[in-house]
């Protein structure tokens, strides 16, 4: 069976399962982009399925983001002298996992039904909105961060101010991770796709796991794994 079958034969026992719902609502909305993940991440492939579902750009986005969650690890943030020390650990405990998102309100609606789920060994999802002038403690406590696409000069100026942090930044602004970020959307004949630079990513202590990026379409700095 392809991808294609399995996904419609998916979803059509999530319909029989959850039959009470709404299928408009967030959170079935969410969850049959989810599903078509799955098929992206097992398959390779989901543009047909996001032709016939037609989900809207920032619902595709979120999807994805929620999920590179479980190929990530950040190491253990620190101060002091033994920063350059630690290595790399999956934080615990009550300590939430937080998505900063600047710059796109219909982004963090995306994320509505899945806020405050656990995630990544059982530390609660915050999704929270990053004004323009925020400062670096703020930037600080994100284990990533979308920045909305802006002209080349403030997205270096952005990505220069969060380059010491232990931070994914994510972008669906062309060239992103030429630019120094570590995941960039882009959309190829219709398809979502998504690229990472392994390298920047390494440089801050943040291991983005191989499977991951055997389905980006393109990948910097992958040599450095090796």
């Amino acid at each position: 069976m392809n991808g294609f079958n399995r996904y419609y034969l998916v979803k059509q026992e999530f319909f029989i399962k959850h039959k009470d719902k709404h299928p408009g609502s967030a959170s079935v909305q969410f969850a049959l982009v989810m599903l078509m993940l799955c098929v992206l991440f097992l398959f390779g492939s989901a543009a047909h399925i996001f032709a016939a579902d037609n989900p809207q750009r920032e619902q595709i986005e979120a999807g994805l983001i929620y999920k590179f969650i479980s190929f990530i690890e950040w190491p253990e943030k620190v101060s002091g002298e033994n920063k350059e020390s630690v290595s790399r650990v999956d934080l615990e405990g009550d300590q939430p996992l937080v998505i900063g998102v600047l710059g796109n309100d219909r982004l963090i609606k995306a994320f509505t039904p899945v806020i405050g789920r656990l995630v990544k060994k059982g530390r609660k999802l915050v999704v929270e909105k990053i004004s323009p002038d925020a400062q670096l403690p703020v930037l600080e406590r994100c284990q990533i961060l979308y920045l909305a696409a802006t002209s080349k000069t403030e997205m270096l100026a952005l990505l220069a101010q969060v380059k010491k942090i232990q931070v994914v930044t994510v972008s669906d602004m062309e060239n992103f991770v030429d630019l120094g970020g570590v995941i960039g959307f882009s959309e190829q004949q219709g398809r979502m796709k998504f690229s990472i630079n392994n390298r920047v990513a390494r440089a801050s202590g943040i291991y983005i796991n191989a499977k991951l990026m055997r389905v980006a379409v393109r990948v910097v700095g992958v040599e450095d794994d090796k």
